[in-house]
């Protein structure tokens, strides 16, 4: 903030790209945003929130602002594109400014009568007041003129229940509810070491919007985005971002009013990728930064213990074959054996003659043979080079 003789204040760009706004500006006010967009009757906003909500400046709030709010908690984009300064390397604006006396006597900052819809006088979502980049102070009539006291207001685009609102904190806590990742109940998918995480609320039967910052252990773990859970694909509005620092910045809210019903809900699936399959993953690898619901900061929690993408059996090596008799294929598993054995089947007719010899490397290997007449088998397995098991199978194709 510069004076001038005391007579000017210009107030510089303080919030920089790289600023965290989630606690600020999170997907609740993007909740608010959007009741105005879809014309829902019952939330009339103040002036001052549908000041907040136009962040490109362009006079009406759309989903495109929605948009560029939901890029700005995630830290996709480090500033609100306006129509102001398009084309130009001007920075975007934070803040807005207003006094009380304009608003109070102002028509333009008085909802329309016809509200949602406009009425040509007051203020609706296609007729944002129109705030001047520069503000007049007033003075008195006196011989010697003295600026006459008002009451102004601070508006930061983006943050549409808080800032402008005098005297409250921006900062709301609730101490019952959290969000949670539940390890216990993740799906893991042997194949690729994909790894499916639930995640949802507790202690809290509406839900309007999660926010939350991330840590994960990006050693053990490589992140591919998220899945919607229980909910339908048009109920919640999404948006997130990976750091620099590997942490992962989601912000999401309700499509709907009336909220989302939380009756043990999972929202979201987190889905990873396990780099080892041998490696354990358990909830030190994961750490929520911040967490927000609905707004307020909230707590956190990660559920359960380990996790492995393949399970590691650490007795003696075992062969099982299965099923037994067959039709057209069974399956080959051994456990115990050492990364990369080499393993070779032998299948001979009951009378020890050899039909095929296979190699393979799979723990898991399926052995197919479609026409195979009905009768009795013999099998053979070697692991490097030694043999470690042998017995008989039988073959039931009709």
């Amino acid at each position: 903030m510069n004076t001038n003789n005391e007579s000017h204040i210009s107030i510089d760009r303080d919030i920089y790209n790289s600023t965290n706004v989630m606690p600020i500006i999170n997907g609740y006010d993007c909740y608010l945003a959007n009741l105005v967009t879809t014309l829902d009757p019952t939330y009339q906003p103040n002036p001052y929130e549908l000041i907040a909500m136009d962040v490109n400046m362009d006079g009406t709030v759309t989903a495109g602002d929605i948009t560029h709010m939901q890029n700005r908690i995630t830290l996709n984009i480090g500033e609100y594109p306006q129509t102001w300064n398009s084309g130009n390397n001007t920075p975007s604006k934070d803040w807005r400014f207003i006094n009380e006396s304009e608003v109070n006597t102002n028509s333009i900052y008085q909802i329309s009568t016809s509200y949602p819809f406009s009425d040509n006088v007051g203020y609706d979502r296609l007729h944002v007041p129109n705030i001047p980049l520069c503000l007049e102070i007033e003075y008195d009539n006196a011989a010697c003129p003295s600026p006459i006291s008002d009451n102004y207001h601070g508006i930061l685009l983006g943050d549409v229940d808080k800032s402008w609102n005098l005297g409250v904190s921006d900062l709301k806590t609730t101490q019952t509810e959290n969000i949670y990742l539940d390890l216990e109940k993740s799906n893991v998918v042997e194949e690729d070491c994909s790894l499916l995480i639930p995640m949802g609320v507790s202690q809290k039967d509406i839900v309007k919007s999660i926010d939350f910052i991330l840590d994960y252990n990006s050693n053990k773990l490589n992140f591919d985005g998220f899945m919607l859970g229980d909910v339908n694909d048009n109920d919640m509005r999404s948006a997130f971002n990976i750091s620099e620092e590997n942490q992962i910045l989601f912000t999401s809210f309700a499509n709907t009013p009336e909220g989302i019903e939380n009756n043990s809900t999972t929202f979201y699936y987190a889905k990873f990728s396990i780099l080892d399959p041998e490696e354990v993953v358990n909830a030190d690898d994961f750490t929520f930064v911040h967490s927000f619901i609905d707004g307020q900061f909230t707590g956190s929690n990660i559920i359960g213990s380990e996790i492995r993408c393949k399970e590691i059996y650490e007795g003696e090596p075992i062969v099982s074959i299965s099923p037994n008799p067959f039709l057209n294929d069974f399956t080959i598993e051994l456990k115990g054996f050492e990364v990369d054995t080499e393993f070779e089947l032998y299948f001979y007719d009951i009378a020890g003659k050899l039909i095929e010899k296979r190699t393979f490397t799979e723990t898991i290997y399926t052995y197919e043979r479609i026409g195979l007449p009905t009768g009795f088998y013999l099998y053979r397995i070697k692991a490097n080079n030694e043999f470690v098991d042998a017995g008989r199978i039988m073959s039931a194709h009709h």
